[in-house]
């Protein structure tokens, strides 16, 4: 999704930079199979495959009381909104990046064939080349990638307004002043510190 923000800012007319942390972009994607889940799509329709937003659901709620009857989360509105996204990423990827799928396969626990995967040759995992497809996509249409760039700091104005980051690359610091700027680093699982925040 980070993607279409920036894709949709810079044919606005904004100037967009990504920073990335890594030598490379993609992180745990591009290490992935490439499969996107999404339910009722019209590669789906197209294969015959029916699926529904329920039916993936019910998988959710199920698979949920079985590892964590109790717990509070997920939170099923914002499930409910990721599968109404995931549906237009899968189709935005096709349409507008021309990224292209060889299969919508079903996986794991999951039987109903509604994991899409990425085209991609012997040599190219299919979370590379979906990675890979994006990246240039969005170099394409005009928006820098920084990579071995790691954000440091957000900065604030005295109202408490983002109005930019300090980051840092192999020559230092580099103070970034942005109208807007999107946080995009995934998860933070493993830190028990940032779990109990």
């Amino acid at each position: 999704d980070i993607a279409k923000v920036a894709e949709k800012a810079h044919a606005h007319g904004a100037k967009v930079i990504v920073l990335e942390k890594l030598a490379a972009t993609g992180g745990s994607t591009a290490l992935s199979g490439g499969g996107i889940s999404a339910t009722d799509t019209k590669f789906q329709r197209a294969a015959g495959i029916e699926d529904s937003k329920d039916s993936w659901m019910e998988l959710w709620k199920e698979r949920q009381a079985s590892s964590n009857e109790n717990g509070k989360y997920p939170d099923y509105d914002f499930v409910d909104r990721f599968m109404d996204a995931a549906v237009v990423t899968t189709e935005w990827l096709v349409d507008t990046v021309k990224h292209e799928y060889s299969a919508i396969l079903g996986f794991g626990l999951d039987p109903v064939k509604r994991l899409h995967f990425a085209k991609s040759d012997a040599t190219t995992k299919g979370g590379t080349t979906l990675t890979n497809n994006i990246k240039n996509f969005i170099t394409g249409e005009g928006v820098e990638i920084r990579t071995e760039t790691e954000v440091v700091d957000i900065l604030v104005d005295e109202s408490g307004k983002v109005i930019g980051v300090e980051a840092k690359d192999k020559n230092g610091k580099i103070i970034v002043h942005a109208d807007k700027v999107i946080l995009a680093a995934g998860g933070f699982a493993k830190s028990e510190e940032l779990l109990e925040r």
